[in-house]
């Protein structure tokens, strides 16, 4: 009875994991083609996410919440440093934006010297996005261990971060390769030498690939960062073989990857457009009194010029550390999501196991045994293989009661 009962629960679980997604989207499809009642619409969204959503996007919630208290304040303020070299500083922006001059190129000397300073450019931009890659390993372990060891971490994880910054790069070369080319078509097929001449399907097409292509590198990346990390650092591989891993494990649960995207997209997006409100404000603000009070210091007394501009990246960089630090619990909940899928996908790479079962048991979400047997009921997570080994113990105990008869 109990086999049927746990065959008759996993099949129910499958079902709703398949149609909640595409339910939830048919639903916003509906209402932006004709409009339907609001509770018709409550009732349908609670109802399509039930079972396979909104249980793990309320536990990333409880380990967010127990997580950032393990740390404290003192560890949420080194978790904020974490997260702000793990987005580079904003350093991507500065260093491809240097400004170059044509007429610079007449002469070797200043040649040499944009030479040497595009070169110091890259080495520096390669260095922090390394740096970015081995606290990806260590953000993740902090959010196994609950634990933030930032030295011991990253020095365990020197080479696998090396790989995964390979991996990015060949993922941004891919990108540039993509837009790269109907561009290099529209040049040599198309006698085109000035933007003014391209033609509107000429527009259209470099318009589509670079959409195609953003789209598929920020897929790409999300997906690495949330899923295919873990799996590197629960099983020791490579970014190559953690993706053939990933791609493995979530065969069968391909909905609730695009159901965490699309999730992970809009938090990002919320996110970013509640910064970027928060930013105008500040920033003018700050702008205003640095720029104007600076310059005015600096006609006064030229030798305090490199005074203002330290002022400036030093504001800079203590605005981005503040805000990393403020959104630091919406990043670990999307992150405790990603694992949290993960782990119901495949036992063996669930990096919170221990602390599931904490949380199901304080829910009273366990089950308990209604007699002497053992409980066949598998939770999400645990490995199919260990209750066919208790109902073989079972079984062997039943046996020998009855020859003891």
């Amino acid at each position: 009875m109990k086999c049927c009962r746990l065959s008759n629960r996993y099949n129910t679980h499958s079902i709703w994991d398949t149609i909640s997604v595409p339910l939830l989207i048919g639903v916003c499809v509906a209402q932006l083609g004709r409009p339907i009642g609001r509770r018709t619409t409550r009732r349908l969204l609670a109802w399509g996410f039930e079972m396979s959503v909104t249980d793990d996007l309320t536990a990333a919630g409880s380990l967010t919440k127990r997580y950032l208290t393990a740390l404290g304040i003192r560890g949420w303020l080194k978790l904020g440093f974490v997260l702000l070299f793990m987005t580079g500083l904003g350093v991507t922006n500065q260093v491809t934006s240097i400004p170059l001059d044509p007429g610079a190129l007449e002469n070797p000397s200043e040649l040499w010297a944009i030479g040497g300073l595009a070169t110091g450019g890259f080495l520096l931009f390669a260095a922090f996005r390394y740096l970015a890659a081995v606290l990806e390993f260590v953000f993740v372990e902090s959010l196994r261990s609950e634990a933030l060891a930032i030295r011991s971490d990253s020095r365990e994880h020197l080479k696998t971060g090396l790989w995964l910054v390979l991996f990015r790069g060949l993922v941004w070369l891919v990108f540039v390769g993509i837009i790269a080319v109907p561009v290099g078509a529209t040049i040599v097929f198309g006698n085109v030498t000035d933007p003014s001449g391209l033609q509107p399907v000429q527009i259209i097409a470099i318009a589509v690939a670079a959409l195609v292509a953003f789209i598929g590198t920020s897929a790409i990346n999300t997906l690495t960062n949330a899923f295919v990390v873990p799996v590197m650092l629960s099983e020791n591989r490579g970014p190559l073989s953690g993706w053939r891993r990933f791609v493995d494990t979530m065969a069968g649960h391909w909905i609730r990857v695009l159901a965490f995207i699309l999730i992970a997209w809009l938090i990002g997006f919320v996110l970013w457009f509640v910064l970027f409100l928060f930013s105008i404000v500040i920033g003018s603000i700050g702008a205003a009194v640095i720029i104007i009070g600076g310059g005015a210091l600096a006609e006064l007394y030229p030798a305090f010029e490199p005074v203002v501009g330290g002022t400036l990246l030093i504001g800079f960089i203590t605005y981005e550390y503040v805000m990393e630090t403020l959104t630091a619990p919406v990043k670990c909940y999307v992150r405790y999501y990603a694992l949290l899928i993960l782990g119901d996908a495949e036992s063996t790479l669930d990096l919170v196991s221990d602390r599931r079962r904490e949380l199901r048991s304080q829910s009273g979400d366990e089950p308990e045994s209604t007699d002497n047997s053992a409980d066949f009921t598998r939770q999400p997570g645990e490995s199919t293989k260990t209750n066919r080994e208790d109902l073989d113990t079972a079984d062997g105990a039943t046996d020998t009661d009855d020859s003891d008869s």
